[in-house]
């Protein structure tokens, strides 16, 4: 009996999502923090609500290891790989709002450990991860 297999394509290197869950916080790359409250709605008021404003998650990767990170939320988390547009080798800035932070992987495996166990995915383990801010 032969079955069809379905592969994972790549991660995108840039994404703009749309969010309004609590539950509904992890693309990808970014794990976004608590969302604003003039964001986040539970589903049961759903038709109770005055006005409905779901928040835009962005993501981008660029040159020279250049991150960008945007969202409804305070804090993010990004998690790393290496992929087309990002070496760990180098240097890795991540930029939020006005801020950038820089990340210099140091090699070690205990972060690519921890991501395994927190998400039982074998095949794309992250091998960093950084709170923003």
């Amino acid at each position: 009996m032969k079955l069809s297999s379905h592969r994972r394509g790549m991660m995108p290197t840039e994404f703009d999502v749309s969010t309004m869950r609590t539950g509904d916080q992890f693309f990808w790359w970014v794990e976004v923090g608590e969302l604003n409250p003039s964001v986040a709605i539970d589903p049961i008021l759903w038709d109770q609500a005055k006005r409905l404003r779901a928040g835009k998650v962005s993501f981008s990767a660029g040159q020279d290891n250049l991150l960008s990170v945007s969202g409804p939320s305070e804090t993010f988390r990004v998690l790393l790989r290496p992929q087309n547009d990002i070496d760990l080798n180098e240097q890795v800035r991540i930029r939020f709002g006005n801020r950038t932070l820089r990340l210099d992987f140091d090699g070690s495996i205990e972060h690519l450990l921890e991501d395994v166990r927190r998400r039982a995915d074998r095949k794309r383990g992250f091998w960093v991860s950084i709170d923003v801010p």
